[in-house]
């Protein structure tokens, strides 16, 4: 596992705290988009999704990449391994990959 485009995100009030690529080497698998949120002592990340208005009018969202039970916490767990050294070592200024037009929000 490998965290590439690193973006520490700092919005007052805002659950979201960090985006990157999660890498794994092993599986030629890269999930661009994928978030670290984290709010009232709860944290979790997000991954790539679309959104869309369903038949009622409703804006709804539809995960781009999802997991299976056993490999939501294995693929986590370490997610956070990588997440923690980087957030550890990051001294606000170290990760900057993304240009400023580049971000999705």
């Amino acid at each position: 596992m490998r965290i590439d485009k690193f973006k520490r995100i700092d919005k007052q009030g805002s659950p979201l705290k960090a985006s990157f690529m999660a890498i794994v080497p092993e599986w030629d698998l890269f999930l661009r988009m994928t978030y670290f949120q984290k709010d009232s002592g709860e944290s979790w990340f997000g991954y790539p999704s679309q959104e869309f208005i369903n038949d009622s009018g409703e804006k709804k969202r539809v995960w781009l990449a999802f997991f299976g039970d056993k490999g939501k916490p294995r693929f986590e767990e370490a997610l956070k391994k990588e997440l923690n050294k980087i957030m550890q070592a990051d001294s606000g200024n170290c990760a900057q990959s993304y240009k400023e037009e580049e971000l999705p929000f």
